[in-house]
C-alpha cells in the first residue's frame, strides 16, 4: 500500500467512524486534498477493495471498512496518550472514595459518559460486571436482529468470557477486534489489566462496534488505567 492509498484508507475509516455512512469516491476527491484527480481516487479504492481493506456493502454504495481495514488503521496510526484533562475527570470521581469496588465502578461509569460505549469490568479471574449496556443497543451497527441474537448470547455468557480472556491481557492496552472479539465478529473491546495495592488484579475496559472512535476511546481507557496506578502510592 503507498502512501495516498493509506491515507484514503485512514479517510475511510474516520469517516465511517463518524458518520456510520459508506464513504465515496467523490466525496474524498472533493473534501480532501490528495493532489490526484477524481478518477485516481477511485481506482487507488478499487486497489483497497482487491487487497480486502474496505468493501461495498451493497450496491451503488461507497465502501466501508473491514475487519482488515481497521487492523490496518490500529496498526499504522493508533498512537494516543493519556490526556491530562480526561485523567482530571476521573480523579474527580474517586478522590472521596476508599472502597474499591466503588471506585472501579465510579470509573467506569465515567467511562460510559466520556465513550458513550460499554465499559466492561473484572476484579479478579471470577467476578465480572457491565455498565452501559443500552448504549450499544443504540448504536445503528447493532441494529440487525440476527447480531443482536448473537449479542445477547455471549452476554449471558460475559462473566466465563471474561475468566477465558483474563491472562491473555497484560497491563498495556490490547484491542480484540472482529473474529479476535470474544463478544461478536462485529465488535471491538479495548482491555487492560490493572494491579491494585490490594493486591487485586483485574480487567477494565471498553466495548463497541467496530466502528469505533478508537484514539478516543484509548485515551480515556489509558487516564483510567493511570489513575488506578496511581492508588499505589
Amino acid at each position: 500500500m503507498n502512501p495516498r492509498q493509506e491515507a484514503i484508507l485512514k479517510i475511510i475509516v474516520e469517516s465511517y467512524i463518524e458518520k456510520a455512512e459508506p464513504v465515496g469516491s467523490a466525496f474524498i476527491a472533493s473534501d480532501f486534498d490528495l493532489g490526484v484527480s477524481p478518477a485516481t481516487v477511485r481506482n487507488d479504492m478499487v486497489l483497497l477493495e482487491d487487497e480486502g481493506y474496505i468493501y461495498q456493502p451493497h450496491v451503488s454504495a461507497g465502501r466501508i471498512p473491514s475487519e482488515e481495514g481497521y487492523r490496518y488503521y490500529l496498526s499504522s496510526f493508533l498512537h494516543t496518550k493519556p490526556l491530562p484533562v480526561t485523567k482530571k475527570k476521573f480523579k474527580d470521581v474517586v478522590s472521596d472514595s476508599e472502597d474499591i469496588e466503588r471506585t472501579l465502578k465510579c470509573l467506569a461509569t465515567k467511562l460510559v459518559e466520556l465513550s458513550g460505549e460499554t465499559a466492561i469490568v473484572s476484579v479478579g479471574p471470577d467476578r465480572s460486571y457491565y455498565i452501559g449496556l443500552s448504549n450499544l443497543f443504540h448504536k445503528p451497527d447493532f441494529q440487525e436482529v440476527a447480531l443482536m441474537q448473537a449479542l445477547s448470547g455471549s452476554l449471558d455468557q460475559f462473566e466465563q468470557v471474561m475468566t477465558d480472556i483474563f491472562e491473555s491481557v497484560a497491563e498495556q492496552p490490547v484491542v480484540l477486534i472482529g473474529h479476535m472479539n470474544p463478544f461478536s465478529g462485529q465488535m471491538a473491546s479495548l482491555l487492560v489489566k490493572y494491579r491494585l495495592p490490594n493486591n487485586t488484579v483485574g480487567l477494565i475496559g471498553l466495548m463497541g462496534p467496530m466502528r469505533m472512535d478508537y484514539e478516543r476511546n484509548m485515551q480515556l481507557l489509558l487516564a483510567a488505567h493511570e489513575v488506578l496506578d496511581q492508588m499505589k502510592t
